[in-house]
């Protein structure tokens, strides 16, 4: 259940900005002018993914998450976020923070049960630095990251896999859907993660 919930919640959460993406930039721009915001490098350097994962997607990445610096956002919670892309990406994204749920949101699973959304997941939304037509999404679950950022040349998505580690690829190069579980996975005692009952 916390794997569907969660998506659910990122799809909503997607599509709200999807809709308003030019909105999105200029709330950004607006938000970062004259102002020096945490700048986080939240990953190590990225190599070329291993053979197994390029039969999935052609021109993927692997890499992992820099020590201390996903808790360092957790913990300050800044309200406009740079994080910077190593290499090969070479970009920063500029995000502000948004909060999805309403203060009534809870969700009722089928047997009955109703749960209340965690206070500690944080979401970002804004832009490629420098490029008012890009787009992007970041969603913060605890100590996973999941990204997906837009420009004219499509989608890219950072997420993580089942070892830990983040495969970074562009939906252009996707070749067959990719058997991996990426990014959540269903442990017992896991609080859920819900979707919202309305969204910004």
């Amino acid at each position: 259940m916390r794997r569907y919930s969660f998506i659910i919640s990122l799809l909503i959460f997607v599509g709200s900005v999807l809709n308003g993406q030019k909105p999105v930039s200029l709330e950004t721009i607006a938000l970062f002018h004259g102002k020096n915001p945490v700048t986080i490098s939240l990953f190590n350097q990225a190599t070329e993914a291993k053979q197994n994962t390029r039969q999935y997607v052609e021109h993927a990445y692997s890499t992992t998450l820099r020590s201390g610096a996903l808790q360092q956002i957790n913990t300050a919670r800044p309200n406009i976020l740079r994080l910077k892309l190593p290499d090969p990406f070479n970009i920063d994204l500029d995000l502000y923070r948004v909060d999805i749920y309403s203060a009534t949101a809870s969700i009722q699973t089928s047997d009955g049960l109703r749960f209340q959304p965690s206070p500690e997941n944080n979401f970002y939304r804004g832009m490629i630095n420098g490029n008012p037509n890009s787009l992007a999404v970041v969603s913060i679950l605890n100590d996973k990251i999941q990204i997906l950022y837009s420009d004219e040349s499509g989608n890219k998505r950072i997420q993580q896999t089942q070892d830990g580690s983040y495969i970074a690829f562009e939906d252009n190069n996707i070749l067959i859907p990719n058997p991996m579980d990426c990014y959540v996975n269903d442990k017992a005692g896991s609080s859920p993660v819900l979707h919202p009952d309305n969204t910004p």
